[in-house]
C-alpha cells in the first residue's frame, strides 16, 4: 500500500471519527451525559450525496454486530477499570480494510481476532486494525479506563466502545447507587448491574453515590456494662465533610444501633458493607452522637468488649465497671484508672486513648464466688409399662430440673435383663449402657452436647421378655436416676400399667406407693395415651420394687370424643343441615358408631372412609323423640374418624317457632362443636331461646362451616356438651318489586318548520336488567320514521292494545311501538317521527308534547327549534327553561330538517314517571315581531315616558296629549315585556333616563322662576 493512499485513508478515517469523538467528549461530562442529545437535521439532497460518497469509497466496508461488554470495578477508586468486549466484524469487498476499533486514549491490554493476537496501529487518534475483506472476524478486546471523581465525589468512568450497533453490558463490583448512561432495562442485583446499550461510542458508569469526601477527626466512646451480657456505648464523632453528603461509619452491624443524631436531629441510618452508617449532609464540620449496644464476651474467662474505631486518629475510651477491677486494652496502651466507693458501691473508671486501629479489646476482672461442689436436681419419672404377649415394654419419661450447678451426663439405673433400645431428647449427644461396678449399678449414661443448667426431658424405651403364661410372676423393671456423692437427686413420679390385647397385669403389690388414677399423669402425657390406665402408683422418693403376675387381658373399653360442626341453611320450603363429624378415639378401637337425629326427618346421607353399611338402629335407645342410625365400618378403627352427614327437614307452610334439629354421636365422652345459620333472601330467622349454646362470631366458626355456605351466615353458635337446644322464629317475607329497567338519560328534539311540518327525535339511554320490551307512545298524529338500537336500524314491533308482547311485524297504526331490549345491558335507542299541520300564520298557537315511555326517566332535556323570524309569546310548560347552550347531544343519526334561520328553546326536567302524562309545552308564534320590533317598542316607550316626565316636571298643566304620551309609553313597555321579555338592563336604562330628564326639567323650572 502506498504512503499517499495510506495518508488519504487516514484523513478519511479522521473525518469519520470526529463526530464519534465529539460525542465521546460529551459523555465524559457527567452533566452532559444525563441530558438528551441534540438533533441534527439535513436535507434529503445532502443525505443522498453523503450516501453516494460512501458507496464510492474503495476497499472492504466493515459491518459490526452486537456484542457483549464486561466491566470490572475495583474497590479502590484510584485503580483503573478493566473492560472486556466481545463482538464480530463482517468485511464486504476485496482488499485490506482499516477498521477503527477504539480511540487512542484507551489503554489496550489485549486484542484478538478469532483467537489470534491482533496488531493495532494508531491513525487519526484511533486504534486501527488491518483486516482482510470478504471475511467475518470475531474480536476480543481487553483495555483499561481511568476513573474520575464526579461533582459530588462519586467515582465515574467514561468507557469508549467499538462502533457496535448495540451491546449487552455487565458491571461487576458496583456499589449502592450505581448508574449507567445511556442504558436501557438497567437491572441491579447486589454488586452486579446489567443493561442493554444502544449504538453509542461510549458508556458512562457511575460506581455509586459519594461515600467518601469526609474526614473523622476524633471519636469518644463511653462504655457502661450492665449486669447481663451487654454494654451501652455512647459515641461522639467529630468530622469534617468535604462534599455535599457522606456516610459515616458508626459501628459494626453485629452491634445493635439504638440512636444516631446530629444535635437534636435524628440522622437516617442503614447498613453498608457490614457497618451501621449515618447519612451526614452539608459541607463543613459536624458533631454526631450515637448509641449502640455491644456484647460482653465471657468465653475467655474474664469479660471483654471489642470496639472498632475504624482507624480514627484520635479515639478516647471511657469504661466504668462495678467493683475494684483491673482494666487493660489490646493493643497494649497506657490506661488511667480511678476507683471510687467501697464495698458493693465501689466503681472503677478507666480512660485510654487508642492509636489508629481497626479493632480494640477492653478487658477487666470480675470477682467470682467459689461454686458449690454438689449438683442438686429435681426429677419426675413417669414409667408407662405395657404387657404384651411374650414381652414387657416400658416407656420412661424423665424430666430433669437442675436447680443448682450443671450436669453434662445423666446416669439412669437399669435392672438386670432389661434391654434399652431408644433414648431421645433435645440436646442429647450420645448414650451408652455401662455394666455394674463397685461404685455404680448397671446404668445407661446419657451424654449431653453441653452442660445442663435448667430443664431437660429424656425419653427412655426398654423391654424385657416375659413368658405369656397366666400366673407367671413379674417384677416390674423400674428405672431410677442414679444419685452419687456429687449429685443430690429428689425423685418422684408415677408408674402406670397398661394391659395388652391378649394378656394383662394382675393386681400389683407396691409397698411405699399410693394408688392413683390416670389423672396423676401430666395432661401432655395423657393426651398421647391410646389405651386406658389399668393400675397406677405414685412415689415421692426413689421408686421401690413392684411385683405382679400375668393375667388374662380384660376387654378394652373404647373411649372417644366427638366434634360436630354443622351448617343450617333455611330455604323457602326446607331446612338443610350439612354436618362434619370428627370422632377422636382415645383408647381401644371402634367398628360401629351410632348417631341420632330428631324424628320426622328423612333418612340422612352419611359418607366417610371405610364405611361398610349405614342402617337404621331399630332397637337402639336414642332418647325420646329421636331416631338412631348405625354406621358400621369395614374394620375396627382407631385415631381420628371423619364423617359427613346431611339431612333435610321440610318446613310447614305456616312458618313460626321451631327447634333446630341437632345431631348426636352416642357413646362420646365429650361432644362439642359449632354451627352456623344461613338463610335465603326473603327468609328471616330470629333466635327465641337457647340451651347449652353460646353465640359466636361468624369469623370464629371453623372452615368446615364457613366454606360450605354460598350464602352469608346470619349467626354462629358454639357448644361444649350435648344435647343442646335452640329455638328460632322463622318468617318468609314477600319480595319487593324494584325497577327492572330505567332510562338514565332522555334527549328530545322537536323542530317546527314554517311549512307546518313538526319533526321530532327522542333518544333514550336505557339500563335494562330484566325487561323484554321498551314501549313508547308517540304524540297524537305523529308517524314513526326510524328506530335504531345502538346505531343499528330495526323494524319496530307493533303493540296495538298496549298490553302483551306478540312480536308482530312493524306497524304504523295506533302510535305505540314496542322495542325489544337486550337484558343486563345499557342500550341507546333513537326514535324519529313527524307530524303535519297547516303552515304557520300571523298568530299561531302551538301545543307540543313529547313521546311517552313506560319507563321511569331521568335527566330529560327537550330542545325546541322554532323559526327565527317568529316571536314567542306566552311559553307555558311544567318543565324548566334553561339556556340553550346547555343542550347535550346523544343522538348519532343524521340531523333533523330545520329552517335556515331558527331559534332554540331548551327545557329540562330531572325525573319523569311512566304513570305521569307526557311532557308538554304551549306557546304562541307571532309573525314579523322579531327582536328588532321589540327594540323599536322599547325606544318608543322610552321617548314617550321621557316627554311625559319632562312636561310634568317643567310645571306645564296636564292636558290630553300628556296623558296620551303616558299611555303610549306604558303600553310599549308592557308589549316589550310580554312578547320579547324585558331584560333587567333595559328596565334600568329606562328608569335612569326618565329620572335624569325629570331632574333636569325641575331644575330648569326653578331657574326660570328665580329669574
Amino acid at each position: 500500500m502506498t504512503r499517499a493512499r495510506l495518508a488519504t485513508r487516514a484523513a478519511r478515517l479522521t473525518t469519520g471519527l470526529t463526530a464519534a469523538f465529539t460525542l465521546l467528549a460529551a459523555f465524559a461530562s457527567p452533566t452532559l451525559a444525563q441530558q438528551p442529545s441534540e438533533q441534527v437535521q439535513m436535507s434529503l439532497e445532502r443525505y443522498g450525496e453523503l450516501l453516494r460518497v460512501a458507496r464510492r469509497a474503495d476497499g472492504p466496508r466493515p459491518t459490526w454486530s452486537r456484542g457483549t461488554v464486561g466491566v470490572d470495578l475495583p474497590a479502590d477508586a484510584a485503580r483503573p477499570v478493566t473492560v472486556e468486549v466481545e463482538t464480530s466484524v463482517k468485511l464486504t469487498g476485496e482488499g485490506i480494510a482499516e477498521v477503527a476499533i477504539l480511540p487512542a486514549q484507551a489503554v489496550v491490554q489485549s486484542a484478538r481476532a478469532d483467537g489470534s493476537e491482533l496488531a493495532l496501529v494508531q491513525i487519526g487518534g484511533a486504534h486501527v486494525a488491518l483486516l482482510s475483506g470478504n471475511d467475518t472476524v470475531r474480536l476480543n478486546l481487553t483495555y483499561l479506563v481511568a476513573r474520575e471523581a464526579d461533582a459530588d465525589g462519586a467515582p465515574i468512568a467514561v468507557i469508549p466502545l467499538p462502533p457496535m450497533p448495540g451491546s449487552a453490558l455487565t458491571v461487576n463490583g458496583a456499589a449502592d447507587g450505581a448508574a449507567v448512561y445511556p442504558g436501557v432495562d438497567v437491572q441491579k442485583n447486589g454488586s452486579r448491574v446489567t443493561a442493554s446499550l444502544p449504538a453509542s461510542p461510549a458508556v458512562v458508569v457511575r460506581s455509586g453515590a459519594a461515600g467518601g469526601g469526609h474526614t473523622v477527626r476524633r471519636v469518644a466512646y463511653t462504655l457502661t456494662p450492665d449486669a447481663g451480657n451487654g454494654a451501652d456505648v455512647d459515641a461522639t464523632y467529630e468530622l469534617s465533610l468535604e462534599g455535599r453528603a457522606a456516610d459515616l461509619r458508626l459501628a459494626r452491624s453485629d452491634s445493635a444501633l439504638v440512636d444516631a443524631r446530629e444535635g437534636r436531629t435524628a440522622l437516617p441510618t442503614r447498613v453498608i458493607d457490614g457497618w451501621h452508617t449515618a447519612r451526614v449532609t452539608g459541607r463543613g464540620a459536624h458533631t454526631v452522637t450515637a448509641r449502640f449496644r455491644v456484647a460482653i464476651d465471657r468465653s475467655q474467662g474474664q469479660p471483654q468488649i471489642v470496639l472498632h474505631p475504624d482507624e480514627v486518629p484520635i479515639a478516647q475510651v471511657d469504661l466504668t465497671v462495678p467493683g475494684k477491677a483491673e482494666i487493660t486494652v489490646d493493643p497494649p496502651i497506657p490506661v488511667s484508672a480511678d476507683i471510687s466507693g467501697d464495698g458493693e458501691r465501689a466503681r472503677t473508671t478507666a480512660r485510654a486513648y487508642l492509636p489508629p486501629t481497626e479493632e480494640a479489646t477492653l478487658k477487666w476482672t470480675e470477682a467470682r464466688a467459689a461454686a458449690e461442689t454438689k449438683v442438686r436436681v429435681n426429677t419426675e419419672t413417669f414409667q408407662l409399662l405395657t404387657l404384651e404377649e411374650g414381652v414387657l415394654r416400658s416407656r420412661v419419661l424423665a424430666r430433669y430440673d437442675v436447680i443448682y450447678g450443671k450436669l453434662r451426663e445423666l446416669p439412669i439405673e437399669l435392672p438386670e435383663g432389661v434391654v434399652p433400645y431408644k433414648v431421645i431428647g433435645e440436646g442429647i449427644e450420645d448414650w451408652r449402657v455401662l455394666p455394674a461396678t463397685d461404685d455404680l449399678p448397671r446404668h445407661v449414661r446419657v451424654i449431653l452436647g453441653e452442660e445442663l443448667a435448667g430443664k431437660l426431658s429424656v425419653e427412655l424405651q426398654i423391654e424385657v421378655p416375659v413368658a405369656p403364661v397366666e400366673g407367671t410372676a413379674i417384677n416390674l423393671p423400674l428405672v431410677r436416676p442414679v444419685e452419687t456423692e456429687d449429685i443430690v437427686i429428689r425423685q418422684q413420679g408415677v408408674i402406670a400399667l397398661f394391659d395388652g390385647d391378649k394378656v394383662g397385669f394382675a393386681p400389683g403389690t407396691a409397698n411405699g406407693y399410693s394408688k392413683v388414677g390416670a389423672d396423676a399423669l401430666p395432661s401432655d402425657i395423657r393426651q398421647t395415651l391410646r389405651d386406658k390406665v389399668n393400675q397406677a402408683f405414685k412415689h415421692l422418693q426413689a421408686p421401690g420394687p413392684i411385683s405382679s403376675a400375668v393375667a388374662a387381658a380384660k376387654a378394652k373399653e373404647s373411649r372417644f370424643d366427638a366434634r360436630v360442626d354443622t351448617l343450617y341453611l333455611f330455604r323457602e320450603q326446607t331446612l338443610t343441615a350439612q354436618a362434619s363429624v370428627l370422632v377422636e378415639v382415645k383408647s381401644g378401637r371402634n367398628d360401629t358408631l351410632h348417631v341420632s337425629i330428631p324424628q320426622g326427618i328423612a333418612e340422612p346421607r352419611i359418607t366417610g372412609p371405610s364405611i361398610n353399611k349405614v342402617e337404621q338402629a331399630e332397637g337402639f335407645d336414642a332418647g325420646e323423640g329421636r331416631q338412631a342410625w348405625r354406621v358400621t365400618f369395614t374394620q375396627a378403627l382407631e385415631g381420628a374418624i371423619l364423617l359427613d352427614v346431611e339431612f333435610e327437614l321440610l318446613l310447614p307452610k305456616e312458618l313460626g317457632a321451631m327447634k333446630v334439629p341437632d345431631l348426636l354421636v352416642h357413646g362420646a365422652e365429650v361432644q362439642s362443636g359449632s354451627f352456623g345459620v344461613a338463610a335465603e333472601g326473603g327468609m328471616e330467622v330470629r333466635e327465641k331461646t337457647r340451651t347449652d349454646v353460646r353465640p359466636a362470631a361468624v369469623t370464629d366458626l371453623p372452615k368446615s362451616v364457613r366454606l360450605r355456605s354460598d350464602l352469608e351466615l346470619r349467626a354462629g353458635y358454639q357448644y361444649a356438651r350435648a344435647p343442646w337446644a335452640l329455638e328460632v322464629d322463622v318468617k318468609a317475607h314477600s319480595m319487593v318489586e324494584t325497577l327492572d329497567a330505567e332510562a338514565e338519560q332522555v334527549r328530545i328534539e322537536t323542530n317546527v318548520l314554517e311549512s307546518g311540518y313538526v319533526v321530532g327525535r327522542a333518544t333514550y339511554i336505557v339500563n335494562n336488567d330484566d325487561r323484554q320490551f321498551f314501549r313508547v307512545s308517540l304524540p297524537e298524529g305523529a308517524t314513526p320514521l326510524r328506530v335504531t338500537i345502538n346505531g343499528q336500524r330495526m323494524d319496530e314491533v307493533r303493540n296495538d292494545e298496549g298490553a302483551g308482547e306478540d312480536g308482530a311485524e312493524a306497524g304504523r297504526v295506533g302510535g305505540k311501538i314496542a322495542i325489544p331490549l337486550p337484558k343486563n345491558a345499557t342500550t341507546r335507542i333513537e326514535l324519529s317521527y313527524e307530524s303535519r299541520r297547516d303552515a304557520l300564520g300571523l298568530f299561531d298557537g302551538l301545543d307540543l308534547t313529547t313521546p311517552r315511555s313506560d319507563l321511569r326517566s331521568k335527566d330529560i332535556q327537550w330542545l325546541l327549534r322554532l323559526p327565527g323570524d317568529r316571536g314567542v309569546v306566552g311559553l307555558d310548560s311544567e318543565m324548566k327553561q334553561v339556556p340553550a347552550y346547555n343542550w347535550e347531544e346523544l343522538a348519532s343519526g343524521d340531523p333533523l330538517p330545520v329552517d335556515e334561520a331558527s331559534q332554540g328553546i331548551l327545557l329540562s326536567q330531572p325525573v319523569h314517571s311512566a304513570e305521569d302524562p307526557p311532557l308538554a309545552a304551549s306557546m304562541t308564534l307571532t309573525a314579523a315581531l322579531g327582536p328588532e320590533v321589540g327594540s323599536l317598542a322599547l325606544i318608543i316607550a322610552l321617548i314617550a315616558l321621557v316627554l311625559f316626565v319632562r312636561a310634568r316636571a317643567g310645571g306645564r298643566p296636564a292636558n290630553a296629549g300628556h296623558w296620551l304620551l303616558l299611555i303610549i309609553g306604558l303600553g310599549a313597555l308592557v308589549l316589550k315585556a310580554a312578547v320579547w321579555e324585558l331584560e333587567p338592563v333595559e328596565g334600568v336604562v329606562v328608569i335612569i333616563a326618565v329620572a335624569v330628564m325629570g331632574i333636569v326639567a325641575r331644575r330648569g323650572r326653578k331657574a326660570r322662576e328665580a329669574a
